[in-house]
């Protein structure tokens, strides 16, 4: 055994593993060969017993960073073994042993290498799995929990995480999988552990995590208990189970890391191979690739620690979660016809997390189990309003997978056979569009069908932003659509070009035959807007904020609103009308006495019945109505109405951007 051992270390990739092994691993490795060559020379062994055991030992070879060539030189050395000791104690015997023992082992050397290419194979499959994930994830956290959560389910892989440092230098873990490791990390956030920092001025900064982030080069650890840059977790490793591990900096800008992932295996040896090392490698490349397209986290941006996440996920499911009510208003009556059902977290301290904040920590199951919760409170909510005489519609958030998943449909048929409310009287809002590039129509979908013929509506939200797009909206089975927030706040910021994208937005929604939702109607101005334009209903703290389910009953009573659209009395509707009234000028024939006539019904009859308007207003008015005669593509008309236009942008800015805005 001895002389078989030292044979070994002739080539580089089993000699690297030996040489980083402590003196109880070398003994373990030892009495391990001992034991398969033992079961190798057992006049009884099974074909089968001898194949499991011999691609078990294949895989570990190559879970420890040994190399084919090297797995061959061994066996080949063995060989050599057992025909010179064979001879020197059995010169004048029977060769047949000694030919079965061979035949052994040549049989041995296929399935140790078949097991060591099948989990090439699998390493090849993990990154199809991270490709796909790479072009789908919407955002970082869902990219980097996405990651972790597919490669720790490789067998390689007993535990992995993501994290960036804070303004001390001690890393911040973002995302965790397995559970061994995650319970070290809960301990480092208690303070019952040792932080991994990326600074070098203490031994906590010289593990390969923190030289990955300040070298942008992927690091290594062969084994946590001979690599001295380990000496302050090597216990705390060992303990769980953590023998080797690589960390990887994520760099979507070249050697500039915005974060590190950290790979840890329970093999000695681990990710030094060739192929481990290219498997690694292409990882690295496929997260970079992904965080260049979502665009990676700025320095200085809120560090979420996994811990922190966690904890939310786990409140979704307690009386910490609780339900807020926005009204949803229509518009042309100025009555609200429904609620949106808006999810909140509730801390110990009393702090109320809005969905932007907690949302990306759940998981897909964490998604259905707040859907659920939601959904129960917001059909109670509804019947107590019902009793009191308001039947209003209800509307809960659901994210784009409940088109496609049965389980979001299920939930929905129990709610709603258990209650009295009619389903038409529920509207689904999908977060997002559904995400992917195919456009296979989502009609063939489980969860669509389902969702149809339950009855209830489906409306999508965030139009004009994410993954929208003129195919979707076509093909996609909505009944509604909401304009973006993000698209109507920027009214304060170029108020033409944003009004009328709107009404093209709008125009849009209602050549599909769907009614059309303005959300982000903060401000006075931005509700007459929405009216002017052309939309249906509208949402936004100028109408009214989200409120919890108690206050809804005293509010409802004094909830009207009164609007008129041919006299509006901010700049930002009389900029909407006038977006309007030039769409019509456009479309009339080429006729002097229509363009007349409809110059005489522009805004100047109620421009002089508000304080704000100036002289200056007036008069570009004037001008621009009386160069109008001549048509909307005559040069004077275009000169006087771009004077006019642009002096009431500049009042839109003034009066929007001073209008108590929240944010």
């Amino acid at each position: 055994m001895d002389s078989f051992y030292t044979a070994l270390w002739v080539s580089e990739s089993v000699a690297r593993l030996l040489g980083s092994l402590p003196a109880d691993d070398v003994d373990f490795v030892k009495r391990r060969i001992s034991w398969h060559l033992l079961v190798l020379l057992r006049p009884d062994l099974e074909l089968t017993f001898q194949e499991t055991h011999a691609r078990r030992l294949g895989f570990f070879f190559a879970a420890c960073g040994v190399e084919e060539v090297g797995l061959l030189e061994a066996i080949e050395q063995l060989r050599d073994l057992f025909a010179n000791t064979f001879k020197q104690s059995n010169a004048n015997s029977d060769q047949r042993p000694l030919s079965i023992v061979l035949q052994r082992l040549a049989l041995d050397r296929q399935w140790q290498l078949e097991s060591m290419r099948e989990l090439q194979r699998r390493r090849v499959a993990v990154l199809a799995k991270l490709n796909r994930l790479a072009w789908s994830a919407d955002s970082y956290l869902e990219l980097i929990q996405g990651a972790v959560d597919i490669l720790v389910a490789h067998e390689e892989i007993a535990a992995c995480s993501v994290g960036r440092p804070d303004a001390s230098g001690k890393l911040t873990f973002e995302a965790v999988a397995g559970e061994a490791f995650a319970s070290y990390f809960r301990a480092i956030a208690r303070g019952e552990a040792s932080p991994i920092r990326v600074t070098p001025a203490n031994a906590d900064g010289r593990g390969p995590s923190g030289r990955a982030w300040r070298e942008g080069t992927i690091q290594w650890c062969t084994h946590m208990g001979s690599d001295p840059a380990m000496a302050s977790w090597r216990e705390v490793a060992l303990s769980i189970g953590i023998t080797s591990s690589a960390a990887v900096p994520l760099c979507p800008m070249p050697h500039r890391p915005t974060a590190v992932l950290a790979l840890y295996s329970q093999y000695a040896g681990g990710f030094q191979s060739d192929d481990q090392q290219a498997f690694v490698e292409q990882i690295k490349t496929v997260l970079d690739l992904a965080l260049a397209r979502i665009a990676p986290p700025r320095p200085g941006t809120e560090l979420l620690p996994f811990v922190v996440r966690e904890a939310w996920r786990t409140m979704v499911v307690t009386d910490a979660m609780e339900v807020h009510y926005q009204p949803v208003v229509r518009l042309a009556v100025g009555h609200v016809t429904e609620f949106e059902a808006l999810a909140r977290l509730r801390e110990r301290d009393g702090t109320l997390l809005l969905p932007g904040r907690f949302l990306p920590a759940l998981g897909d199951r964490d998604l259905l189990h707040l859907f659920r919760a939601v959904l129960t409170q917001a059909i109670a909510c509804r019947k107590v309003l019902a009793h009191a005489g308001y039947a209003l519609d209800m509307s809960v958030n659901a994210p784009a997978v409940a088109l496609d998943n049965l389980d979001y449909a299920n939930v929905a048929a129990d709610i709603l056979a258990a209650s009295e409310c009619p389903s038409r009287m529920l509207l689904l809002e999908i977060l997002e569009s559904p995400v992917g590039t195919d456009y296979t129509s989502p009609l063939t979908m489980a969860g669509t069908q389902a969702l149809k013929a339950l009855g209830v509506r489906l409306v999508e939200d965030d139009l004009g932003a994410g993954y929208s797009s003129l195919i979707r909206l076509r093909q996609w089975p909505f009944d509604r659509v909401k304009i973006d927030k993000a698209i109507v706040l920027q009214v304060a910021e170029d108020p033409l070009r944003t009004l009328r994208f709107i009404r093209q937005l709008i125009r849009l929604g209602h050549d599909l035959g769907l009614e059309v939702v303005m959300e982000g109607l903060e401000t006075a101005g931005l509700i007459e807007a929405a009216l002017v334009l052309g939309a249906d209903l509208g949402q936004g703290y100028a109408l009214a904020r989200p409120m919890p389910v108690d206050t809804l009953r005293e509010w409802l009573p004094h909830s009207n609103l009164r609007i008129d659209a041919s006299h509006p009395k901010t700049a930002a509707g009389v900029l909407a009308g006038i977006l309007l009234w030039e769409e019509q000028f456009a479309a009339l024939p080429a006729d002097p006495m229509l363009w007349k006539r409809h110059a005489e019904i522009s805004c100047a009859r109620y421009l002089r019945d508000v304080e704000w308007v100036s002289e200056a207003l007036l008069e570009s008015h004037l001008a621009m109505g009386e160069a109008s005669i001549d048509g909307p593509m005559h040069p004077a008309y275009r000169a006087a109405r771009e004077t006019f236009v642009a002096l009431l942008s500049e009042l839109t800015l003034i009066q929007e951007r001073g209008d108590g805005r929240e944010n």
